[in-house]
């Protein structure tokens, strides 16, 4: 499974790894699943951290090596985050960022027990 937190074109040529990593952060965020975040929603992820597990806020992505193999790649939290994000969220009250990422923030019900 992988979770899109906002749209974001994949069919985009100009959305490089290199280039495409300034406008989403690839992460773990949701349940430990490939999560692609938004640059506009950053700010609320920093500012509410310390509510998500660290591994799952640390950018991930894959290398090819010259051999062809892929090699997994990560930057822990907190040091992929721009000085600029980091400005904006400390500007952020806590309700603010809670209005932004409310749906990750909403306690789950759990599986209902199917029907016989």
């Amino acid at each position: 499974q992988v979770f899109l937190i906002e749209w974001v074109p994949t069919n985009r040529p100009e959305l490089t790894p290199e280039n495409g990593s300034r406008i989403r952060l690839v992460c773990l965020l949701v349940e430990g699943k490939i999560t692609y975040v938004h640059r506009r929603l950053w700010p609320s992820l920093v500012r509410l951290a310390a509510r998500f597990q660290r591994a799952h806020l640390a950018k991930v992505w894959n290398e090819h090596t010259p051999s062809g193999a892929h090699r997994s790649r990560r930057v822990a939290f907190p040091s992929w985050v721009p000085a600029e994000v980091a400005r904006q969220a400390k500007r952020l009250s806590l309700s603010e960022a809670e209005a932004i990422l409310w749906p990750l923030l909403a306690p789950t019900e759990p599986a209902k027990p199917g029907r016989r």
